[in-house]
C-alpha cells in the first residue's frame, strides 16, 4: 500500500534490521491482535492514515521516502498496464479465451501471454507481492522497443488511424491522446512542441511518436 514497509525488505524480521518506525508497528500489531486478527479493519487503518493520503513529489529525497513523508510511485501491475494500453491505442489484446477481454480478469497464471509476462506478469511459480517500486530493465525494453505499444499504435483499426480517418484535427488528437492516456490536457507548451513538429513532419509518424511518448512516460506507467 505505501510502496514500502515498515521493515524492508518485508520479510527480514530479525533483530539486526529494526523498523523505521517501530512505535508504528508495535502499535499496529496491538490494533490488529485487539481486533481479533482482522484484516479488513487492519487494512482501514492504514488506508485512513494521514501516510497513505500524501500525494507523490518529485523531488523528494530517498529519505523522505522512508520516512512516509511522500507517497512512492509504484509501476502499474502488468494487467493493469496491458488494459490501459489495449484502452488508449484501441487494440484489445488478443487471449486464447474468447470470452476474455480484460487482463485483469486472467487469474490463471498458465494462460500464455508472451506480452504479460514481458511486462512483469507474476509467474505463479513464486510468492508476488505489491509489486517492485521500479519498472525492471525487460519491461522497459518491451515498451519502448515491443510491440506491446509499437504495434498497437501501427495497428489501421486502432484509435489513432480512426481519429485521422475521421478527419480530426491536430488539437483535437493531441488534446484526447493526453487525455486519455494521462487523464489530464497538455500544457499549452507541450502541444505547442507537437503542433511544431506536426507542421514539420510526417503527421501519422508525429502522431505515433506522441502517443509513444505518451505510453512509455513515468506518468502513465507509475502509480501515484
Amino acid at each position: 500500500m505505501f510502496g514500502r514497509g515498515l521493515v524492508e525488505p518485508v520479510d527480514d524480521l530479525r533483530p539486526t534490521n529494526p523498523a523505521s518506525h517501530p512505535r508504528v508497528l508495535a502499535w499496529l500489531s496491538e490494533e490488529f491482535a485487539a481486533s481479533g486478527y482482522d484484516v479488513k479493519k487492519l487494512l482501514r487503518l492504514l488506508a485512513s492514515s494521514h501516510a497513505y493520503g500524501r500525494a507523490c513529489r518529485a523531488d523528494a529525497s530517498p529519505l523522505e521516502a522512508r520516512l512516509y513523508a511522500c507517497r512512492v510511485p509504484r509501476p502499474l501491475p502488468a494487467e493493469v498496464l496491458l488494459d490501459a494500453l489495449a484502452d488508449v491505442t484501441g487494440v484489445p489484446e488478443r487471449w486464447p479465451d474468447a470470452t476474455t477481454h480484460r487482463a485483469v480478469t486472467v487469474v490463471d497464471p498458465r494462460v500464455p501471454s508472451t506480452t504479460l509476462a514481458a511486462l512483469g506478469r507474476c509467474a505463479g511459480s513464486t510468492v508476488c507481492g505489491g509489486g517492485a517500486s521500479s519498472v525492471g530493465l525487460a519491461q522497459s525494453l518491451h515498451l519502448l522497443n515491443g510491440a506491446a505499444v509499437n504495434a498497437r499504435l501501427a495497428n489501421p483499426s486502432g484509435w489513432l488511424a480512426r481519429c485521422m480517418a475521421e478527419g480530426r484535427d491536430d488539437v483535437q488528437i493531441i488534446d484526447e491522446l493526453y487525455v486519455r492516456a494521462l487523464t489530464r490536457l497538455p500544457a499549452p507548451a507541450e502541444r505547442e512542441v507537437w503542433l511544431q513538429a506536426l507542421a514539420e513532419g510526417d503527421r501519422r509518424q508525429v502522431l505515433e511518436d506522441l502517443a509513444w511518448c505518451l505510453l512509455c512516460s513515468e506518468e502513465f506507467m507509475m502509480n501515484p
